[in-house]
């Protein structure tokens, strides 16, 4: 059980009563994560979401095309 320390203008604050603070101090019930929070997206999110995936996809095998191409070109001019 916590122990409520009144706060107001007659109280006299000294270390005593900071330590008691310190060590009394938690945490509200809303700086504490819900273990049973549900994720909203909406239909448009995902819409987007998926979009973008899809365009990183062709990108990274632009990318990677050309990795390839510029190698072979490595290669050809070592053999010369």
């Amino acid at each position: 059980m916590v122990e409520v320390i009144p706060v107001d203008a007659n109280v006299v604050v000294d270390d005593e009563y900071l330590l008691a603070l310190k060590n009394e101090a938690g945490l509200l019930a809303m700086d504490v994560p819900s273990s049973n929070a549900v994720v909203k997206t909406n239909k448009q999110h995902s819409a987007m979401k998926l979009e973008v995936d899809q365009t990183n996809e062709q990108l990274s095998a632009a990318i990677n095309e050309i990795k390839n191409r510029n190698q072979q070109k490595i290669d050809q001019r070592k053999q010369e």
